[in-house]
């Protein structure tokens, strides 16, 4: 996002009836090395920028901190690999507070920060790859990620998921996590959490599976963020739910998560009326698109006896891209100029005939994913030509496909092969064949996370007047 684009957004919403918007802070890319700290000062620039159009739009701001989906050119690890080491070496802890207390300093004095919170999903990741891997390593793993002690056996080693012994590191998890959120508060003491309101299935000695809950920090004074969607709680086996089933789910949920009622310090940032996390597509219960309307109208009743309000994932529908500084706002940080001599320009990067630039990543890191079940990724181009142009792109730096025009864009769909999501990765190239452009933005993607509230270019989607009339409902 950059700041232009964020005036329109940030007025749209405040149209749409919305009055906060939730903004990710990652860590991995702020924080570019960790021994020692040093910063990427693009990153804080941005959200200084971001943070007064908000207030220009006078809309609340509530930040996410230490997300750890983030796309990186520079810093040397990958966010995986980043987590395990916060989770498993002290020596991480240090840099970890350097982040948190030069955040601290970015954001003092604006005083539209509603809330900022640390969510589970940043670290949940790095705990259940413990459980993965070899015995080996999870017998040493069980003595650096502290398991061992917390336990009382120094010989102990990581169960697996499917043992039943994962009881007690699922319950060590839960506990690690409220240690890290307890230290985040010494620096943001008014630091709230999202916690994971999903069940984890422990596999018991006589076969039958039981439902591990998580930690809701019901006793925590601060606000408490949570989410929701269909599949919580249902059979989850492809089905399409009716308004009253989606319902009696969503309130069965929220008296798990508020002890019936007792603590309602809560958001539910993440209302996912429509889930459209890809790879549970086939499983996920969903609810009928006939039934939203008469769901969202009657959640305007539910809701307020267990919530402070709700945030949607996401407000406008998007591409999930993969590339690294696609709109060149970092100047050529993550581009490699392969032939020619592409430069960068204010609006972009200036490209001539002959010219190719390129980014080798690999496909994981940067969110491409078997699961996706594609055969190809999609490419957007946003150029002005001053010459008629004509472009071509690649994946493995090889094969060129032709890229078609329409109007400002060019786009094209790219073959992606099975190994580039192993050893080989991903070399994408970008080449111009004849004439002369200002590049100005570049998206590769293999899927668009939709909504429907607003479609990606910003226009009204088919779910935008339920929802207008669901903030306006909540309002009254």
């Amino acid at each position: 996002m950059n700041p232009g684009q964020a005036r329109v957004d940030f007025a749209q919403m405040r149209n749409d009836g919305f009055n906060a918007v939730i903004l990710l802070v990652p860590y991995r890319g702020f924080q570019v090395t960790q021994s020692p700290p040093t910063y990427e000062h693009y990153y804080f620039e941005l959200l200084e920028a971001l943070l007064l159009e908000a207030r220009r739009a006078r809309l609340a701001v509530i930040l996410r901190i230490g997300y750890a989906h983030h796309i990186c050119d520079r810093a040397p690890l990958v966010s995986g690999e980043l987590t395990r080491r916060q989770l498993t070496d002290p020596g991480y802890r240090a840099p970890w507070q350097d982040y948190l207390n030069k955040l601290r300093q970015a954001l003092a004095g604006h005083r539209h920060i509603l809330h900022l919170f640390l969510c589970w999903e940043e670290f949940w990741h790095g705990f259940m790859w413990m459980t993965r891997m070899p015995e080996a390593q999870r017998r040493e793993l069980a003595g650096s990620s502290g398991f061992a002690e917390y336990i009382g056996d120094e010989a102990a080693i990581i169960p697996q998921e499917s043992e039943p012994e994962f009881a007690h590191f699922h319950q060590f998890a839960n506990r690690r996590l409220r240690e890290i959120y307890s230290d985040c508060r010494d620096v943001f003491p008014d630091l709230g959490f999202e916690f994971r309101v999903d069940k984890d299935p422990l596999h018991n000695a006589d076969g039958s599976i039981s439902w591990l809950s998580n930690d809701y920090l019901m006793d925590s004074g601060a606000l408490r963020l949570s989410y929701w969607a269909p599949f919580i709680g249902a059979r989850n086996e492809g089905e399409k739910l009716q308004a009253d089933e989606a319902l009696s789910l969503l309130e069965h949920s929220l008296q798990e998560q508020t002890a019936k009622g007792s603590n309602t310090r809560l958001l539910i940032d993440q209302f996912n009326f429509i889930d459209d996390t890809h790879k549970y597509t086939d499983t996920h219960a969903r609810l009928l698109e006939s039934e939203i309307p008469g769901f969202l109208e009657a959640c305007a009743k539910l809701l307020p006896r267990y919530s402070e309000g709700y945030g949607l994932w996401a407000w406008r529908d998007y591409h999930q891209n993969h590339l690294f500084n696609p709109s060149f706002r970092m100047g050529m940080a993550g581009w490699e100029v392969i032939q020619g001599t592409a430069s960068s320009v204010p609006a972009g990067t200036a490209l001539r005939a002959g010219d190719c630039l390129g980014q080798d990543f690999r496909a994981t890191a940067h969110g491409m994913h078997a699961r996706y079940q594609t055969s190809h990724c999609h490419l957007i181009v946003a150029l002005v030509a001053v010459e008629d142009v004509l472009l071509e792109a690649s994946l493995d730096g090889e094969q060129f496909v032709p890229l078609e025009a329409s109007g400002h864009t060019w786009h094209c769909r790219l073959p992606i092969e099975p190994e580039m999501y192993r050893t080989r990765g991903v070399s994408f190239r970008l080449r111009l064949v004849a004439g002369r452009c200002t590049l100005r933005n570049a998206n590769l993607y293999q899927y668009t996370y939709q909504v429907g509230v607003r479609q990606v270019d910003g226009s009204p989607g088919p779910h935008l007047e339920q929802i207008v009339g669901f903030n306006h409902a909540l309002a009254r």
